[in-house]
């Protein structure tokens, strides 16, 4: 039976992609609404596939000599990155699955400037999982065009259906346009409690709303899940309406978590007709604890300056 993997990540994207400061109050606060939202989406999942949840994605890089880290929510380091996601363009949202590329971060350089800024020429990939492995290829492409070989993969969790396993080691395979699959030369190293039999996997960010596909050159704006659940979570379509206002329901508890205190956080919603297709865009609004010293120091030196 297919697993339907779920990661638990919203305290983790607050604090690490957004720069918030939680509580431990607020912490605990959020894990238990995570948990209370599983509970109540689980009946109306496919009953053939099996859930499986992780609460806490892990990946033990302490032997890895040169890790390029591709996830900016579950690893906050000061080592060396990719800032970069899948997006879309605004005027094609209906075409999801076609239209996805790899583009950089809201506020960070193109990835071509990104790639000749790092400092060295082998470099192992860092990331949460791999569901196809083809963003992972794109980037190793990539990096060879810059003379940058990465040839290996650290990650918590992936898909079993594109790990070649043979000769002791795993590694990964690139899906070809006509179905079939080719074993590439990127090394895939996982725990073999993270190797899946995925049907679906889901950041709960994303079906909960704090998260989505982001929407290329709109700053902070992403396209919300809910609104296409079907696609985009593989729940059955007679059942996207009641589990979208779970979702907008847990949205809310856990907005009312932050807003017990000045977390300056707020987000936006617009409704688009494409198609004949309603999509959400969320943008989201913030100020991080970097942003907030920032003002702070240039309010003061401007006290000083008229003293």
């Amino acid at each position: 039976m297919p697993d339907y993997l779920i990661t638990k990540d919203i305290p983790q994207l607050l604090q690490n992609r957004h720069g918030l400061k939680l509580t431990d109050a607020e912490i605990e606060a959020l894990n238990g609404l995570q948990d209370e939202f599983i509970a109540r989406i689980k009946p109306y999942l496919s009953e053939d596939q099996k859930l499986r949840v992780i609460e806490n994605v892990a990946v033990d890089t302490r032997s890895v000599a040169r890790p390029l880290f591709l996830d900016d929510v579950h690893f906050r380091t000061t080592g060396e990155s990719l800032s970069f996601t899948r997006s879309l363009p605004l005027e094609d949202l209906a075409n999801n699955s076609r239209s996805k590329r790899i583009s950089p971060r809201h506020g960070a350089l193109s990835l071509d400037e990104q790639m000749e800024r790092l400092e060295h020429k082998d470099y192992t990939l860092v990331d949460v999982g791999i569901f196809t492995g083809e963003t992972v290829v794109k980037l190793v492409d990539d990096l060879r065009e810059h003379g940058i070989t990465a040839n290996k993969a650290v990650v918590a969790v992936c898909n079993k259906n594109y790990l070649d396993c043979g000769g002791g080691k795993n590694y990964l395979k690139e899906e070809l346009a006509d179905g079939s699959k080719r074993t590439t030369g990127i090394e895939v190293v996982v725990p073999d409690s993270g190797i899946f039999n995925f049907g679906e996997w889901m950041e709960l960010r994303d079906i909960v709303g704090f998260d989505g596909r982001s929407v290329r050159s709109e700053g902070r704006t992403f396209a919300a899940y809910i609104t296409n659940l079907a696609e985009h979570a593989s729940i059955k379509p007679k059942n996207c309406d009641l589990v979208g206002k779970i979702s907008e329901t847990y949205f809310e508890r856990m907005l009312g978590v932050l807003r017990q205190r000045d977390l300056q956080l707020s987000f936006e919603d617009t409704r688009v007709n494409q198609r004949n297709q309603m999509h959400l865009l969320r943008t989201i609004h913030y100020m991080s604890e970097e942003d907030r010293l920032k003002q702070y120091e240039s309010e003061r030196s401007d006290h000083n300056g008229n003293n």
